[in-house]
């Protein structure tokens, strides 16, 4: 989030899942998430925005 705001980049994340462990996510997320920053931060008036919804259907 820090880097968020130095780099003048909104950000938003809404993420929940009962089928990854939360470790997981939040390894895969973090690594989303430093991706995410470092490319907006070359693009003027970026934003991030991050929205998942995991399921299971039987």
């Amino acid at each position: 989030m820090e880097q968020c705001i130095k780099g003048r980049i909104t950000f938003h994340a809404d993420i929940r899942s009962k089928v990854i462990a939360d470790n997981d996510l939040a390894s895969l997320f973090c690594n989303l998430i430093d991706n995410a920053i470092e490319s907006a931060g070359i693009v003027p008036d970026s934003f991030i925005e991050i929205n998942t919804i995991i399921s299971l259907k039987q």
